[in-house]
């Protein structure tokens, strides 16, 4: 029994402090790895063709860089001292 909660613990701990269920957490991953992956083809594009798509993929790397920032400043509020006080 001691086992099967520590495995439930492992699995479940980082998707509490993400404040996000299974689905939500994995919905959120696969849209990210899909952007990711457009860059990687961007970037591909533009080695081979350096004046084609010149600031197609940093421009997409910017706005994944913010959604990730605006993630992080979410799950710090919710564990901020803050909020558990409220």
């Amino acid at each position: 029994m001691a086992l099967v909660m520590r495995k439930h613990s492992f699995f479940t701990s980082h998707l509490s402090e993400a404040q996000e269920t299974y689905f939500q957490h994995l919905r959120f991953t696969t849209v990210l790895s899909a952007r990711i992956f457009v860059v990687f083809l961007l970037l591909i594009l533009h080695g081979i063709f350096p004046f084609w798509l010149t600031r197609a993929a940093s421009d997409r790397i910017k706005v994944i860089n913010k959604t990730l920032q605006e993630r992080v400043k979410r799950i710090e509020f919710f564990h901020s001292d803050y909020h558990s006080s409220i």
